[in-house]
């Protein structure tokens, strides 16, 4: 068996639980040498959402992270289920963490996340046209919600105090959007988004 320029000899399921699984390869790599190679495989879509008002304020949220053991503000964010709507699932995402229902949500960026080691996709929405409601975090989830404005996120991102690698991506994404369009007016800002492709 074959995936593109490597042999693959053997493969092993070494771990799964309900969100990610683990291979491991013994393969020929592209130099023709023996090798290994170990796959975190991922069972959900990363999903990340910047919500944007009629005032341009955002919304971040706060939440310790166990696998880095450190306290992360971050753009609502979690995982949609493969074979459902990816845009339903950032919708459910976004109310859940933060009580936010957006009837306007776009997709602006999608990213392989680290494709040396896992198959991890994620995709970027803006939303617009929100209505506040009650927040209904995961249980294991303790979350802070912060609304600033849009531009003080970019500051965050500028000056490292946001270093979750989707909200740092996203939030780049559409400060650069935003700059290269001339876009400083909310309408203009959603009217840029419903554009045709």
């Amino acid at each position: 068996m074959e995936r593109g320029n490597w042999k693959i000899k053997d493969k092993k399921a070494v771990y799964e639980n309900p969100w990610i699984s683990l291979d491991h390869y013994e393969v020929i790599d592209p130099s023709g040498e023996d090798g290994i190679y170990g796959v975190v495989g991922f069972k959900n879509e990363a999903l990340a959402i910047v919500p944007i008002d009629e005032q341009l304020h955002t919304y971040l949220v706060g939440q310790y992270r166990f696998p880095v053991d450190t306290y992360s503000w971050e753009v609502p964010e979690g995982g949609g289920a493969l074979k459902k709507s990816n845009k339903l699932e950032a919708l459910r995402e976004l109310k859940e963490e933060t009580g936010l229902i957006a009837r306007d949500l776009y997709p602006f960026l999608e990213m392989q996340l680290s494709n040396s080691v896992t198959d991890e996709i994620s995709k970027s929405f803006v939303a617009f046209d929100l209505e506040t409601g009650d927040p209904q975090p995961d249980s294991t989830e303790k979350i802070t919600l912060l609304r600033v404005p849009l531009s003080d996120a970019f500051v965050m991102v500028e000056k490292n105090l946001i270093k979750d690698g989707l909200s740092v991506a996203s939030l780049m994404r559409l400060e650069l959007i935003l700059i290269k369009n001339k876009l400083t007016t909310y309408s203009q800002i959603k009217g840029w988004f419903t554009l045709p492709s």
